[in-house]
């Protein structure tokens, strides 16, 4: 938050919109020679702020990490403490 609005130059709280989403996409290849034995298992974590998930994929000598976050909730900072907040769409 500080990187997005410091405290000190702000006259007014901070807002962060919900629902939004980040993905992102990694991907790693390994040298001639070498091989994925395995890959982790896919993970979702759910919680009330939002969601979470990893998928992993294997594509010959390329591993492929997909990451996708889900929020449900916007941050308020009211009184030195944070409070969740849900909101709808626009």
């Amino acid at each position: 938050v500080n990187s997005l609005a410091a405290l000190e130059s702000r006259s007014q709280q901070l807002l962060l919109p919900a629902p939004w989403t980040t993905e992102e996409e990694l991907h790693f290849t390994v040298p001639d020679g070498a091989k994925f034995e395995t890959l982790p298992n896919n993970l979702q974590y759910d919680t009330p702020f939002g969601t979470a998930m990893i998928h992993y994929e294997r594509h010959g000598r390329e591993s492929q990490s997909k990451l996708c976050n889900l929020y449900r909730k916007y941050m308020h900072r009211t009184c030195g403490s944070y409070v969740w907040k849900s909101r709808t769409a626009s």
